[in-house]
């Protein structure tokens, strides 16, 4: 009899510490749920800034590529038909400078747009933009 009293000790200790261990293992998992949770929203917030990033990024490559290349193509073409015109020493000067810096303008509003199609804009070297 009295190895049945051990016996029922034994079994009731250890289905004590059997239901302690699940409620651990039950709050560890509503833990992990929790995290999940956090992360999920996490990641739809930085999903949804990136596509809001991404929408700034179109809207400024089709305002680069239609609205500054626009006036800088009209200003080189100006430049062109200028130089044919009879112009003094110092008119064919300042035309000239014109023209380099248009060109230079246009190129570097030419690698903007590129790099944000290719979607690996980083600031130009040697520009303080």
């Amino acid at each position: 009899m009295h190895d049945k009293r051990e016996l029922e000790i034994k079994v009731k200790e250890r289905t004590d510490e059997i239901e302690e261990k699940t409620q651990e293992i039950l709050a560890q998992a509503e833990e992990i749920r929790g995290i999940n949770e956090n992360l999920e929203s996490l990641v739809k917030e930085r999903t949804s800034e990136l596509e809001r990033k991404n929408k700034a990024l179109e809207e400024y490559a089709f305002i680069n590529a239609h609205e500054l290349r626009g006036p800088v193509a009209s200003i080189l073409g100006l430049v062109h038909l200028m130089q044919k015109l009879k112009l003094s020493e110092d008119e064919k000067i300042y035309l000239e400078h014109l023209q380099q810096s248009a060109k230079k303008l246009d190129a570097v509003v030419g690698s903007i747009t590129e790099a944000i199609e290719r979607g690996d804009f980083t600031k130009p070297s040697g520009y303080d933009v």
